[in-house]
């Protein structure tokens, strides 16, 4: 039975990408001897056994690299990790020599990779290793030539996998390992060079003893499956690797480029939007009760926009597509379900500008949504702020009930009518 690792008590503490530890620093006094060490632990020399060994010492922030016990060159690299989680060396090229990734920032778990140059005799600093952002992350190499970077991203283990392909490194599979329900399932991705992203299988884990093992059997595996794929500006609705739609005119990846600019100026992390896979932007469920999932794609957010907004997709059935949903496209901002009644729906608008929002509950009554309640908020980001509070007469025509402040508000949104 196939297994698959998986250390979920670890999510949420996960930073930028993990790797192993190949091998510590040692100081310039023992460095000769520890080489020595290292290449005696081999097996008695022979014509098969392995060259290409890497070993190092560190003095500082100067490295120096020694290749099967003969010092090449030394460089110096300023990091912020400790010698015991610096140093990591493996063969990245899959050439036969070992190379080596110095950590420079420990808490992104980036830095720089040194690949070893037989021509010349010794190791190179190289962006080969650079992934989208830029950076060089720490990766693990897999025992079929992969290079293999993993980042926790809210609930979920991401696994990016690499290849070489013309000197550098090219994205070519994802793994990644979340809840579904109460399974815990890892979705194995096919990543082609176009930049297309393929849900090939799902597999579902024993979790039954995550907490003491981080190996776990796959029990169940499904292929052909329905989902939601984002690439440039379209969303394609998927099964297997067939295109059964189009939608496009979307700005995910545009808009998550934007948050990370701001991130990289402000230095923090931005209100209201966390970093993630443009894919979990999307938000699926069934808003008008009719037992098919319907389709929300965001277009712009509070970090660098006006406010947390989303387009609204009707599922048809009889076509199986979805188009624009004009009804829930004209209620506002954003849409929810309510949680106590899926036959009612909660809309919000926000203005930052004039530091306004805008609440409305609507109800589901012979296939149109009928209005119940309306909020206006005024001076919404102070602790005073004011809400007024309208309901409808049965021509729909909206009527003052009264003001007060946010318990009133959440006294009327917490009503089921």
């Amino acid at each position: 039975m196939k297994k698959i690792i998986l250390t979920l008590s670890a999510i949420m503490f996960l930073s930028g990408c993990s790797g192993k530890n190949t091998q510590e620093a040692v100081s310039e006094g023992n460095a000769t001897a520890s080489a020595q060490t290292e290449t005696a632990s081999q097996p008695e020399t022979t014509k098969s056994s392995r060259t290409g060994i890497l070993t190092y010492k560190s003095d500082g922030n100067n490295v120096t690299f020694i290749m099967d016990g003969r010092e090449c060159n030394t460089v110096q690299v300023e990091s912020d990790a400790d010698d015991s989680f610096k140093f990591h060396v493996a063969d990245y090229n899959f050439d036969g020599y070992d190379d080596i990734f110095i950590m420079t920032d420990k808490f992104k778990s980036t830095g720089v990779y040194y690949l070893y140059v037989p021509e010349k005799e010794q190791l190179e600093k190289t962006d080969a290793l650079a992934v989208s952002d830029g950076n060089s992350p720490l990766m693990e190499v897999t025992d079929d030539n992969h290079l293999e970077c993993v980042t926790g991203i809210m609930s979920a283990y991401v696994h990016n996998i690499y290849a070489w392909k013309d000197s550098l490194i090219s994205l070519v599979g994802e793994r990644k390992e979340y809840y579904l329900g109460d399974d815990i399932v890892c979705d194995n991705y096919e990543i082609t060079e176009d930049g297309m992203k393929y849900l090939v299988s799902r597999d579902y884990l024993d979790s039954s003893d995550y907490l003491d093992s981080s190996e776990h059997e796959v029990i169940k595996t499904e292929t052909d499956l329905d989902y939601f794929t984002v690439k440039g500006n379209s969303v394609f609705v998927m099964k297997g690797k067939e295109v059964i739609q189009e939608i496009t005119d979307v700005n995910i990846i545009e808009m998550i480029d934007e948050v990370k600019a701001y991130v990289n100026e402000h230095g923090a992390v931005a209100p209201d939007f966390e970093i993630r896979d443009p894919e979990c932007y999307l938000h699926v469920d069934d808003w008008d009760g009719d037992g098919h999932d319907d389709l929300a794609i965001p277009y712009d957010n509070s970090t660098t926009g006006e406010s947390n907004k989303y387009k609204h997709y009707h599922y048809i059935p009889e076509t199986g597509q979805y188009i624009l949903w004009d009804e829930l496209n004209t209620l506002g901002d954003r849409v929810e379900k309510y949680y106590n009644n899926p036959n009612m729906l909660h809309a919000y608008s926000d203005d930052n500008k004039n530091n306004t929002s805008e609440y409305y509950k609507y109800k589901w009554q012979d296939g149109k949504l009928v209005p119940c309640v309306h909020i206006h908020s005024s001076n919404k980001y102070d602790l005073n702020s004011v809400y007024d509070v309208y309901e409808y007469d049965e021509n729909g025509n909206e009527v003052f009930i009264e003001s007060g402040d946010g318990r009133l508000m959440n006294d009327y949104i917490s009503r089921e009518e």
